[in-house]
């Protein structure tokens, strides 16, 4: 378990692609479906795909 919280990422993780179609961002929406601290955004063709850490939860509520 100790490992689990040393390999984390110690902040948010943000993944950013242009180009991108509105048919597109629903499939990479459909692939991320069940997975919690996942955030998808889309803004005339550029994805933000952001990876929040637990503790970005916590801090926000």
């Amino acid at each position: 378990m100790t490992s689990q919280l040393l390999n984390r990422p110690a902040q948010d993780q943000r993944i950013i692609e242009h180009n991108r179609t509105w048919q597109q961002f629903q499939l990479i929406q459909q692939g991320f479906y069940n997975s919690p601290g996942i955030r998808l955004f889309y803004d005339k063709g550029t994805v933000e795909n952001l990876a929040v850490t637990p503790e970005h939860e916590i801090f926000k509520t």
